[in-house]
């Protein structure tokens, strides 16, 4: 900058001399002169002033970025807003509340109802005393839990003779009933089976006559000494709880029972081929949903020896009403999502639920409408929600766009409460049609106010710079995402089965953005395939409420049997075509302490069950 009038920047002095005024010329060419540096002093000052300008609109936009960022590493994971300080109540009678009211959220995936709605006059929050936490007074105690199908063993303790008679005259006591109580133990215990098969020999001389002896007991894998329950248990605690296998290890060990790591990870890979079928039936399965919720996440392949393949990977989704289907796919486009989507997309009109991420636009455009995008409202919550964290002057027109948004989830709630999905909407109650309309009417308003307020920014876009200006561009960028994406933001309005959040598929990736923290992903090519396999049958299994533990054991003594195998028939094993009965009594009661196979021993004791080998 210059460090005088009319000097540049650099130091160079460029003043003109005092001149001969008998030279005419000599003068004209000062004047020139003086003009000139005049105007460039000038044209330093309106480009530092727009410099300036620049910087500070570049750092009100870095500030909030900051902002957002300091939040989502140190700050509170929950969305729930911050309650306004309490205000002294008003002498006059407080305005008859809305129709709904809006509470505050309590998560960014799942946006829950207000706690009170309808009319009346509620109570104002300065007069609400503080709710504790816990138990309210005059509530009923909790129930306790009932576990019918834990075996029990039934303990008698008795005093000793001594004891059982007056410490004065000595005369015996006599009995006079029993105190009951229980108390739950869990054994740990491994078993070794030494199987003896006996042998036959013909006594007789005839040709046919030949050594014969007992069946060999079936194995799940050949040449190997560990049963169906341990490689049961292996899956279970891999694919269904996420565990490491190191820690599995780590645990089997302290038992007694001390397994190399190749020798479990090989034998979970060369069980892969026992569950291609049911992976095919399930896919098959996914493909009939109308409506399903797509999503993915970050995956690591990482194989032992040299392999072209990149070590990033990306681990897809896809949920419905009944099933999930996991899948690890090199990509992140439009073509994997057709991997994910593609045999849905074959199989008639679909709705999608998903974020805005362009590869399922891509693909919808790709399927020539055969799959609807239904955008999550959560997402576009967030817009809003980012605005009001990196902008300390937007913070209340951020809180109110939450609140509308939060009234849209509400009534969405208590539209799905009402709606009978076995009736028509013609013939749907009355409660129905009422939310069904106050539902339309939000959901219209906020489009509506998006549109002015986008207008309102646009006319005073010109006249605003330095932070007003990232203030203006902050909420022009929520307000133009929400008008861009309306088509896919309205479409859960008029089909009450489509949901307005993405949540079922976030919370199915869950457990797996876990286990990517844990166990960094997969270690080979054949290890993701059997990790997308495993995770899509236990998450349908959960879906079903069906055990893990005992449909897995189930399910590999059907293999074993069947000589190493796939069974005959799938339909026992799959959740949408099981029967009643064997849902209920085989597959949904809890784990036993001891697979039900095998035998118990002679006189168990708690302290046999808690001692270590």
């Amino acid at each position: 900058m210059a460090g005088a009038r009319g000097q540049p920047e650099g130091g160079a002095d460029l003043r003109v001399p005092e001149a001969d005024p008998s030279c005419a010329a000599y003068r004209r060419t000062g004047v020139f002169l003086r003009m000139v540096i005049a105007l460039l002093g000038q044209l330093q000052q309106d480009r530092d002033r727009a410099n300036r300008d620049r910087d500070r609109e570049r750092n009100s936009e870095l500030e909030a970025q900051v902002e957002e960022l300091k939040r989502e590493q140190f700050g509170s994971k929950s969305e729930v807003q911050a309650k306004q300080p309490a205000a002294e109540p008003p002498a006059a009678e407080p305005p008859a509340a809305e129709s709904v009211e809006e509470p505050a959220a309590e998560s960014a995936e799942e946006p829950p109802a207000p706690a009170e709605a309808g009319g009346g006059t509620p109570e104002p929050a300065a007069m609400k005393p503080k709710r504790r936490r816990g138990r309210q007074p005059g509530s009923p105690p909790p129930q306790r839990v009932q576990r019918p199908h834990v075996p029990t063993q039934t303990e008698r303790d008795e005093l000793p003779a001594e004891e059982r008679q007056c410490p004065q005259c000595g005369q015996p006591y006599r009995t006079a009933g029993c105190e009951r109580s229980e108390l739950y133990e869990i054994g740990f215990d491994v078993l070794r089976r030494e199987i003896e098969r006996v042998r036959y020999r013909p006594t007789c001389q005839c040709p046919e006559a030949s050594e014969v002896s007992a069946p060999p007991v079936p194995r799940l894998l050949p040449h190997t000494t560990l049963g169906v329950s341990v490689w049961a248990d292996a899956l279970v605690q891999v694919f269904a709880f996420y565990r490491t296998q190191a820690g599995l290890l780590r645990d089997w060990a302290a038992l007694g029972m001390r397994i190399p790591p190749s020798t479990l990870s090989s034998g979970l890979r060369r069980q892969r081929p026992l569950f291609e079928d049911v992976i095919a039936a399930l896919d098959a399965h996914v493909a009939q949903a109308t409506v399903l919720h797509a999503d993915e996440t970050g995956w690591r392949v990482q194989p032992l020896g040299p392999d072209g393949a990149p070590p990033r990977h990306w681990l897809w989704v896809c949920v419905t009403p009944d099933a999930v289907r996991f899948r690890i796919l090199q990509r992140r486009n439009a073509a994997a999502a057709w991997e994910l989507l593609g045999a849905a997309a074959q199989d008639g009109p679909k709705v999608v639920v998903c974020d805005r991420y362009s590869a399922y636009n891509a693909l919808a455009r790709a399927c020539g409408g055969v799959l609807q995008l239904a955008f999550c409202w959560a997402h576009q919550r967030r817009d809003f929600r980012r605005v009001g964290t990196g902008f300390a002057g937007l913070q209340d027109w951020a809180e109110s766009w939450l609140e509308a948004i939060g009234k849209l989830f509400f009534l969405a709630a208590r539209r799905q409460e009402a709606w009978d999905p076995a009736l028509e909407t013609a013939r749907q109650s009355g409660a129905y049609h009422a939310v069904q309309g106050d539902l339309e009417s939000v959901v219209q308003g906020l489009f509506d106010r998006a549109r002015d307020e986008l207008a309102a920014l646009q006319a005073r876009y010109a006249s605003t710079a330095g932070h007003a200006r990232a203030e203006v561009d902050a909420q022009g960028k929520a307000l133009h995402s929400l008008l861009e994406h309306e088509a896919g933001l309205s479409v859960f309005v008029q089909r009450p089965e489509v949901p307005p959040d993405n949540n079922a598929a976030e919370r199915a990736l869950r457990g797996a953005v876990i286990a990517r923290y844990t166990s960094f992903g997969s270690g080979s090519a054949e290890g993701a395939l059997l990790t997308e396999q495993m995770y899509s049958i236990y998450a349908t299994l959960q879906l079903a409420e069906l055990n893990p533990y005992y449909w897995t054991r189930d399910y590999l003594e059907a293999c074993a049997r069947n000589g190493q195998q796939l069974p005959p028939d799938l339909g026992p094993w799959l959740p949408w075509r099981m029967d009643a009965e064997r849902r209920e009594e085989a597959l949904s009661r809890p784990r036993l302490a001891r697979p039900a196979a095998l035998p118990a021993p002679a006189n168990p004791s708690v302290a046999s069950l808690a001692r270590a080998p």
